[in-house]
């Protein structure tokens, strides 16, 4: 009896553990979809580079999240005169790979 307790509490908190990581993933994949989505309709509505690196600033509140929307994401989508919002969730999944990566990175 007293085994069969135990190895329910061990397989609970393997269970437990493994479930974890699967979660943070999805959250961090989550929190890079809407910022840079959030980020482009800002582009798309005002030109100006400092206002919107305002608006960075006061929204996040992550160093490297501020970092990769600041120096890697908003170059990219001003870099191309023909980005509209849409064209965001044309190719999302490879956007938010490199937002994962940099956000990631141990820097």
């Amino acid at each position: 009896m007293k085994n069969k307790i135990f190895i329910g509490y061990i397989f609970l908190l393997f269970s437990f553990f493994v479930s974890t990581p699967i979660y943070a993933k999805t959250e961090l994949e989550s929190l890079c979809e809407t910022s840079m989505a959030h980020v482009s309709v800002l582009q798309s509505n005002t030109k100006n580079i400092f206002k919107i690196k305002r608006e960075i600033n006061k929204e996040y509140k992550g160093v490297k999240l501020k970092r990769f929307l600041k120096n890697e994401w908003l170059p990219e989508i001003r870099e191309n005169k023909a980005f509209t919002p849409n064209n965001f969730y044309v190719k999302k999944n490879e956007y938010i790979r490199k937002c994962v990566q940099s956000m990631r990175a141990k820097k």
